[in-house]
């Protein structure tokens, strides 16, 4: 509607990754406040295109739910108007402050810089090691030439030895519980330095509501009209036939949409793993170029992840409570144990 569209523009002033006047964010914050917290506390009527007033049809929840959603929205935009208020030398000294206000891509770029410097880090320091053997030599090239060549030689073929020695230390990286481990405590944006795009993370929390949303639809399809109605016609030793197939099919949709839901981001961090590491072909790659196709096709990416994990946890759920069915239906179990002993 006009009304709604409205409420969605005038809301979303202020809402940029680039720096934005304080006024627009106030006249969002003011735009929330009277679309969904006012209309909790005062009736409004304008004409019939547009009323605030309470009816007793059961649908008071939608007030409560309105108010709680506009305080959050209020809070984070508060947050962003705190965030080009504040100097960010501040935020830059207090470290705990700035945490809380600094929008989610400064820190995301923060983090991306500690990884570049942990890995420089670590490099130095492992080239380091390897000519941690020839500091012996330090006091002993101020002779001759013969002298200083003969060190460096000497220098030279040690470091190769002690490359050879250190060649076989390495750090295992990747796995589903590294990376979730890697995700928990940090390392995976200040060590390894890969960022996680919005996309991936809302289609993540979009197959995490499937696993919420398939046990309360099986519990509602279970005790359903139909469901029972059908379930009753049948005599009480014969309904086990019928509850036991749905049951489990359930269960195994939930699992599949867990496990679809707990391997999506460790997934993207092997790809830029393998990417980074070379098993996957970059500039030198013949097909390079092919990556360059369809870049729009990003945008398809939240759709996917989430309607693939919906379609494949119900495909699961008929299909395997599809053939228990078959297989323990009282008219068609005759037919199952034949099939199966042919």
């Amino acid at each position: 509607s006009i009304l709604g569209t409205s409420f969605l523009w005038l809301s979303s002033l202020g809402n940029t990754i680039y720096p934005t006047h304080p006024f627009y964010i106030l006249i969002g914050i003011a735009c929330i406040a009277v679309f969904t917290i006012l209309p909790f506390f005062q009736e409004l009527r304008v004409g019939n295109y547009f009323s605030t007033e309470k009816q007793n049809n059961g649908r008071m929840s939608l007030y409560f739910l309105s108010m709680i959603g506009g305080c959050v929205l209020i809070f984070l935009k508060l947050i962003g108007l705190l965030d080009s208020l504040i100097p960010i030398q501040f935020l830059m000294d207090h470290i705990r402050v700035g945490k809380m206000i600094l929008s989610s891509n400064v820190r995301s770029e923060a983090k991306i810089k500690r990884a570049a410097a942990f890995k420089l880090n670590r490099m130095v320091k492992n080239a380091m090691d390897v000519h941690s053997l020839t500091d012996t030599f330090g006091d002993s090239r101020c002779g001759t030439n013969s002298t200083t060549s003969a060190a460096n030689g000497s220098e030279f073929g040690k470091a190769l030895l002690h490359f050879a020695k250190l060649s076989d230390k390495t750090v295992s990286d990747g796995g589903w519980g590294w990376a979730w481990r890697s995700i928990w405590n940090g390392q995976i944006y200040d060590n390894e330095g890969i960022w996680l795009s919005t996309r991936i993370i809302a289609g993540n929390l979009s197959k995490l509501i499937i696993c919420l949303i398939f046990p309360i639809f099986g519990y509602i399809f279970l005790n359903g009209d139909l469901y029972q109605t059908y379930v009753q016609q049948l005599d009480k030793s014969e309904q086990w036939r019928m509850i036991v197939p749905a049951t489990i099919g359930i269960i195994l949709g939930f699992f599949a949409a867990t496990n679809l839901a707990l391997t999506l981001l460790p997934s993207t961090i092997r790809t830029v793993l393998q990417f980074r590491y070379g098993c996957i072909g970059s500039l030198n790659d013949k097909v390079f170029l092919d990556y360059r196709l369809a870049v729009e096709q990003q945008s398809l990416i939240f759709g996917s992840i989430f309607w693939g994990a919906l379609y494949t946890s119900i495909l699961v759920a008929f299909f395997f409570g599809g053939v228990l069915l078959f297989l323990m239906h009282p008219i068609t179990s005759a037919a199952a144990l034949a099939l199966l002993a042919s």
